[in-house]
């Protein structure tokens, strides 16, 4: 059954590139114009501040707690609140940024799910000659919220990114090289299924990689990466590996008819433990949007990878992910949309005795996604939406919709359970 989906989805990623090649070839370069000014900016001189504001889930939840069908669910009128900031300085060499957010977390009934969210994420990129250039990013946040597919409790974790590099090239070929640490540390006493979730998730990692971009025309490059990463677990040193992972693929302009990426990627992850069970295997990932006159946006995606569980016998679970979303504008004044989102998941368990375990039964998580908007003005629009999130499993499913508001000022949100804009996320 893997083998098979292995082909399929190299045969479809394969159809996709070169038959998405040759519609961007047939398009005309973008026209570069320069951006609006940002609603609400202030600038002085080379410095800029930018204020952004997100009101999302301002309605109702079903079940809050996402219990089971067989338990009482607990529904709640809840709000999200994102204020925050961005101050950015640019010149003609220095481009830097910190974008700053406060997320206020409501629950009328449940007291406990209240939470107050601080986020902050910057960048530079200082360019040294018209040949190089150096940057980092950096994002640090100490979040109480849903983390990945299979945590649905909101524990508190505190959770942290960094990279640097160089970029190396010309207009038509650029070398990028870099350096990458993260970490993820969870309170002492987040638990989830009974499970000490810092015992099992608290881990830092470190990485370096390189990046050849190869620009084919001003719309369409062939980007390859190559990336090694150590991942070591502060409490679970079974859980410890080493990952490479390779990809090459195209990347289509954002202005262009068709925007985004498509690629095909290898991962090889080398455990440390041999309790903790070797993978090798393709990790296809795609995310594409057709715009049609500014009127008529259609998006599709897949992804298939590997990521930690929190589960005290699991090391980690095999994803594939797919989605689709289509918006339309309606009468210069509303827009419509709908998404679906379909992923698997397939847990891999820590060997016994050098002996591989029976394989679990897989996981299904859906989303489906209906919204209307009205853009108000320049980067502000209000909208409604209704959601419908189920999990086929035969430890834990349920099913919970969610149904409200949503207000952005600035750049909307995108939901952090997927590709593309799908309303508000878990």
């Amino acid at each position: 059954m893997v083998s098979k989906l292995r082909l399929a989805i190299g045969s479809v990623a394969f159809a996709a590139v070169t038959g998405l090649t040759q519609a961007a070839a047939a398009q005309e370069p973008p026209q570069i114009t320069p951006p609006p000014h940002p609603f609400g900016q202030v600038r002085v001189g080379v410095l800029s501040f930018t204020p952004l504001i997100h009101f999302t889930n301002v309605g109702f939840d079903t079940n809050v707690f996402d219990h089971a069908g067989t338990r009482r669910q607990g529904g709640d009128f809840t709000a999200t609140v994102v204020p925050g900031v961005e101050t950015r300085v640019t010149t003609p060499r220095l481009d830097a940024r910190v974008s700053s957010t406060l997320s206020f977390v409501y629950y009328q009934k449940y007291a406990s799910e209240r939470a107050v969210n601080p986020a902050v994420d910057a960048g530079v990129e200082e360019r040294l000659s018209s040949r190089l250039s150096l940057y980092g990013r950096s994002g640090i946040g100490y979040f109480k919220e849903r983390t990945g597919f299979e945590i649905d409790s909101r524990p508190r974790r505190l959770s942290h990114s960094s990279t640097a590099g160089a970029r190396i090239g010309g207009r038509k070929l650029e070398l990028d090289l870099h350096g990458t640490y993260a970490g993820v540390a969870y309170d002492p006493d987040a638990f989830y299924q009974n499970v000490n979730l810092a015992e099992t998730m608290n881990n830092t990692s470190h990485g370096a990689g390189a990046g050849l971009t190869f620009r084919l025309s001003p719309y369409t490059s062939v980007v390859t990466l190559l990336d090694a990463t150590a991942t070591r677990f502060e409490f679970a040193t079974d859980r410890d590996t080493n990952s490479y992972a390779g990809s090459v693929g195209l990347h289509f302009h954002p202005r262009a008819m068709i925007a985004g990426t498509a690629g095909l990627g290898y991962r090889v992850l080398d455990p440390l433990s041999v309790v903790n069970p070797r993978f090798s295997g393709f990790t296809p990932r795609a995310g594409l949007t057709y715009t049609l006159r500014d009127t008529l946006t259609v998006g599709v995606g897949a992804q298939r990878d590997v990521e930690t569980s929190f589960y005290s016998d699991r090391p980690y679970f095999l994803y594939t992910l797919y989605e689709g979303s289509v918006r339309q504008a309606l009468f210069n004044h509303f827009d419509i949309g709908g998404s679906l989102q379909y992923t698997t998941i397939e847990y891999q368990q820590f060997l016994t005795g050098g002996v591989t375990l029976p394989a679990l039964d897989p996981d299904v998580v859906r989303m489906v996604t209906l919204s209307l908007g009205m853009p108000i003005a320049r980067k502000f629009r209000l909208g409604w939406y209704v959601q419908r999130w189920e999990r086929l499993s035969v430890e834990r499913p349920y099913h919970t919709t969610r149904a409200g508001l949503e207000m952005s000022v600035g750049k909307f949100n995108l939901s952090p359970r997927g590709i593309f804009l799908s309303g508000p996320g878990r």
